[in-house]
């Protein structure tokens, strides 16, 4: 408010009130004066104006004072009120520059805390003591509870550490140091576990992460139910189990991983690529109901039983790949699979050997399928199969010199697909009683 709007604003002085009630008395005196006559009615009636004409001068003076009071009173409550709103904004000002202050006093006690944490985690990690070493571990994970930011990297400090370089002792070894080594790896193994495999409405699930355990030496490692955004399990070896049942990945990479014990891919989901190229299973392995939109399994071997039973692969490549044992399919479903080098049609690709058959009983190939010059010791089945698109099959090599052909009862193709598939020799076509639309697969005697 500014010095000539205050002036205004002050109230009038009693010279000049005074002064009013003179000029009005004076003018009063003069009216009467004016209206004074030679008679007592004349002078009664002069008296009478005068008066009359004063006291309105009066009332007209007494409103005027009272609507400037008003007046004041009303300009003096805004100008409290803008004092009120000028306090109140300064005092928000000084409490935001208090609460800022504070703030970064918060955060730089918690840098300092994450720093001098972290780096006595990498210290202990660092100690030639297992017990010191998880308890670097230990305090990783407490780390990473305390601060979600900073899970990626807490989970890369334990891939880190269980990528360096170990060799693991036999069941029965007496190797205290080894077997010392073993705990503290177990340790970051079951961190991993822990907090990667929790329901996901678990507040101990880790939301969003990505692990890195390429060439990682792991030992009856359990990620069952695991949830992650991508995995790389690159030249891993696994010792012992390993389980990924049921686990729920984006991507995962096994490419020439080893694992020399039983694996469980039960119920294993990956919604894009999963990457199992030359990877070496040395025991059973389990995909049923396994669920993959592209699985790469070329140049695999299977050295016991492989199991796909109900699997659903949205794109599957097997060229090159050896299956030493009984192999089934049954029930699962291969929307593009190709057991040949898609370069070098009629090569040797899938090598199927072992005392039981390969089973591919009730799959359905919704893609293409190549499986050309399989090497099997026994019959290969493929009864109950439906064939959605063009077929790509020759006669089946026995290794042995023996006799050996394909199972093929209940088997269909549809027939809009004939004309580019490629059959056995032993393979010919009949109408499909039940469905015009398909072609059923009937084995030739020879």
């Amino acid at each position: 408010m500014g010095k000539n709007e205050r002036a205004a604003l002050k109230p009038l002085s009693r010279r000049w009130t005074w002064l009013s009630v003179g000029v009005s008395v004076i003018a009063c005196g003069a009216l009467v004066w004016a209206l004074w006559g030679s008679s007592t009615a004349d002078h009664r009636a002069a008296f009478e104006v005068g008066w009359k004409v004063g006291a309105a001068g009066l009332a007209i003076l007494a409103a005027v004072l009272g609507a400037r009071r008003v007046e004041l009173g009303e300009r003096e409550h805004l100008r409290q009120m803008a004092t009120d709103e000028a306090n109140r904004t300064h005092a928000e000002a000084l409490l935001r520059r208090q609460l800022d202050a504070d703030e970064a006093v918060r955060a730089d006690a918690i840098a300092r805390q994450i720093t001098d944490l972290s780096a006595k985690a990498s210290e202990q990690l660092g100690s030639d003591k297992a017990a010191m070493r998880i308890g670097g571990l230990t305090d990783l994970e407490r780390l990473a509870e305390s601060h979600p930011e900073l899970r990626q990297t807490v989970v890369d400090r334990i891939c880190a550490y269980l990528r360096e370089p170990f060799a693991p002792p036999a069941r029965d070894s007496q190797d205290v140091e080894a077997l010392l080594q073993l705990d503290v790896r177990s340790t970051a193994q079951e961190i991993l576990r822990r907090h990667l495999c929790a329901p996901k409405d678990s507040p101990k699930f880790w939301d969003g992460i990505s692990i890195d355990l390429r060439y990682a030496s792991l030992v009856d490692f359990n990620f069952y139910g695991a949830r992650c955004t991508s995995a790389n399990f690159e030249g891993a070896r696994f010792t012992g189990v390993a389980i990924f049942s049921s686990a729920r990945m984006a991507n995962v990479d096994f490419e020439r991983a080893q694992f020399s014990a039983r694996a469980h891919f039960t119920d294993f989901k990956v919604a894009e690529i999963a990457t199992f190229s030359s990877v070496v299973f040395d025991a059973k392995v389990h995909f049923f109901r396994a669920a993959i939109g592209v699985a790469e399994f070329d140049r695999a071997e299977f050295g016991d039983v492989a199991a796909f039973g109900d699997a659903r692969f949205g794109r599957s490549d097997f060229s090159g790949a050896r299956f030493a044992q009984e192999t089934t399919f049954a029930g699962s479903t291969l929307s593009d699979a190709n057991f040949v080098p898609s370069t070098t049609a009629g090569y040797a690709s899938a090598v199927i050997r072992g005392t039981s058959m390969a089973m591919f009983e009730n799959a359905t190939f919704e893609g293409a399928f190549s499986a050309y010059s399989i090497s099997s010791d026994e019959d290969v089945d493929f009864s109950g199969c439906r064939f959605l698109a063009p077929v790509y099959i020759s006669d089946p090599v026995d290794p042995e010199g023996g006799s050996h052909r394909y199972s093929v009862t209940g088997a269909r193709i549809k027939a809009d697909q004939v004309a580019d598939s490629d059959f056995p020799t032993s393979w010919y076509l009949t109408a499909d009683p039940d469905d015009p639309s398909l072609r059923r697969i009937e084995l030739r005697d020879f």
